[in-house]
């Protein structure tokens, strides 16, 4: 049963505010690679075939990932590891690489959702959490977005079955996402 966007909010801030950052995860695709497919893109920030899971200090784990929920491409939060829900992915421990490096050890202060919408003819207009925002305790920003990349352009387009993680306000500015988002 699909939650309010309250409970949605608060179900998101209640498994993340005030929690330390401890390591994170990446899930992809099996492809044809010993190489880690995320960092193939000339994107600045991370896309991810499924997503990632962000485990905290006290041991709880939140996988993030693309999902229906709400409507059929949308941000989806669970309080266990993507390993329980994708089978055939590779798995990449990035703690301690670009971008999170910095923010391991650091507590999450502040999290956001920013809603979209979608309507096919004939139903209803359906809302779905698009873009979600973490602030860190030292300001630091992370998007997670269920948004694609486009390389001859680019830019990020929503509605998408990739999650794509973003660092900071200037990226979320250019590729306009969160409080920057067209139709935010």
């Amino acid at each position: 049963m699909k939650r309010s966007k309250l409970e949605y909010e608060n179900d998101l801030a209640a498994m993340m505010v005030g929690k330390c950052l401890h390591r994170v995860r990446y899930f992809e695709i099996q492809y044809e690679t010993d190489e880690p497919y995320y960092l193939c893109d000339p994107f600045p920030g991370h896309l991810l075939d499924f997503g990632c899971d962000l485990e905290m200090s006290d041991g709880s784990i939140l996988g993030i990932i693309w999902d229906s929920e709400y409507f059929q491409y949308g941000v989806g939060i669970f309080r266990k590891s993507l390993k329980d829900e994708v089978k055939l992915a590779k798995v990449w421990d990035v703690t301690y690489k670009q971008h999170w490096t910095n923010l391991v050890g650091k507590n999450i202060s502040k999290t956001r959702v920013y809603w979209s919408w979608a309507q096919y003819e004939g139903q209803e207009k359906q809302d779905f959490p698009q873009d979600v925002e973490l602030e860190f305790d030292d300001g630091s920003l992370v998007f997670l977005s269920a948004s694609q990349y486009g390389k001859d352009t680019d830019t990020l387009w929503g509605m998408s079955d990739d999650i794509a993680i973003i660092f900071g306000e200037n990226a979320a500015k250019k590729y306009k996402i969160g409080p920057y988002a067209i139709d935010g």
